[in-house]
């Protein structure tokens, strides 16, 4: 039987999370709308037609729509080069580097469960 516990949040971990805005952004009928910016996976497309695959290290399924489970795009999404490849080579992609930053810095705010839990206390 499960227990409830009184006054907590339940909160999903950070792969989830990413996951879910990959999901959101991924859909082209749709512009994910934060503010008055716009970030849209046609940027995203464009930069894979001007940038060798050796490069960007993006796979055609990390902008697969119908995964949703892949989390393994989601991390390869968030690298730091896919950022900087963005903004070097299509203009008008400001708000996909602040996408990209929120999402990387959700998944690496949460810590990893591979790490050994005496590692996390003594940070």
């Amino acid at each position: 039987m499960a227990v409830v516990v009184k006054d907590t949040i339940p909160v999903q971990d950070a792969i989830h999370m990413g996951a879910k805005l990959r999901t959101r952004f991924l859909k082209r009928e749709q512009f994910l709308v934060i503010g008055d910016k716009i970030a849209s996976c046609t940027h995203l497309d464009s930069m894979r037609s001007l940038v060798l695959k050796s490069s960007h290290l993006l796979r055609d399924s990390d902008l697969n729509l119908q995964d949703k489970m892949n989390y393994g795009a989601v991390e390869r999404l968030c690298k730091p080069h896919i950022n900087a490849l963005l903004l070097e080579n299509v203009p008008g992609t400001l708000f996909n580097n602040d996408f990209y930053n929120y999402v990387s810095q959700s998944l690496t705010s949460v810590p990893s469960s591979n790490k050994d839990l005496r590692e996390l206390v003594s940070t």
